[in-house]
């Protein structure tokens, strides 16, 4: 095995090693307050000053080849998203403020567009 390889190897067992000691991780109560951080209220405030900008939304597209079972699809991401609480969590005004709110539940849309009728670009 090559240095840089011996490297890489030795940085993910480090890295192993330190999350298992890690302090585990602890789902919030429902109706816990919740405080923001500084980047979060930044954040907020850019989005109340430029409704429309979308300056901090993500966007992603996956092109799928082959066969894909959109209900194995369906379901994997509803669990990943059920599991994650930061994934269902959004922004509240309340006195001027924002201030955090998880949602127990939130449906994963997957929107399919066919372009098989799309000439390639040239």
């Amino acid at each position: 095995m090559g240095a840089e390889n011996r490297a890489v190897w030795d940085a993910l067992r480090t890295a192993l090693s330190t999350t298992r000691n890690a302090a585990p991780l602890r789902q919030s109560t429902s109706g816990s307050t919740l405080e923001t951080t500084y980047a979060q209220e930044g954040i907020w405030l850019h989005e109340r000053l430029f409704p429309d900008g979308g300056g901090f939304n993500t966007t992603l597209a996956v092109k799928l080849v082959g066969h894909v079972e959109e209900p194995a699809l369906q379901a994997s991401l509803e669990s990943v998203v059920q599991r994650h609480e930061v994934l269902r969590t959004g922004f509240r005004a309340s006195g001027g403020r924002p201030r955090p709110w998880g949602a127990d539940a939130l449906d994963v849309k997957i929107e399919k567009i066919d372009i098989s009728r799309i000439p390639p670009a040239p």
